[in-house]
């Protein structure tokens, strides 16, 4: 299969993956702050939960990238190809980006409403972001290799 293809698909289920694990995490934040019951140790928790189910999304495109990263040097690739990808892999950062900072935004609304520091919050939106978009990363060092 084309590296290019494989690439981006590992990065489109890394993407959707971690997102939907992460709009999972701040659901359960947020029921938590309806609650009134979010403390450090139960956001310890929640995160680490997270960080699992995160973990074990992302079995399947690291797998695809190693697959992708053993095919590269069978694989000649068009310049526009690698553009086209390029673009599509900056769109899915985007959009990644996009989802977290707005996870992050409304239950930063609920937390000062309820009169709660958000600065772990804002942590765990940027690690959110970072972490989600590793495999999009790491795909395009991949496709600035052929």
């Amino acid at each position: 299969m084309n590296p290019v293809s494989l690439f981006f698909l590992a990065s489109f289920l890394a993407v959707f993956g971690g997102v939907f694990c992460y709009k999972r995490l701040m659901k359960r934040l947020e029921n938590r702050i309806g609650q009134g019951d979010l403390t450090a140790e139960v956001l310890q928790k929640e995160q680490t939960s997270y960080f699992i189910q995160f973990s074990l999304v992302e079995v399947i495109p690291i797998l695809l990238i190693i697959l992708g990263f053993t095919q590269l040097e069978s694989y000649v690739l068009s310049t526009t190809t690698q553009i086209v990808a390029l673009v599509l892999l900056l769109a899915l950062i985007g959009f990644a980006i996009l989802q977290v900072i707005g996870s992050v935004k409304q239950l930063n609304q609920q937390m000062k409403q309820a009169k709660m520091d958000t600065t772990l919050i804002q942590s765990l939106g940027y690690v959110g972001i970072f972490i989600i978009n590793s495999i999009p990363v790491i795909s395009i060092i991949g496709l600035s290799l052929f």
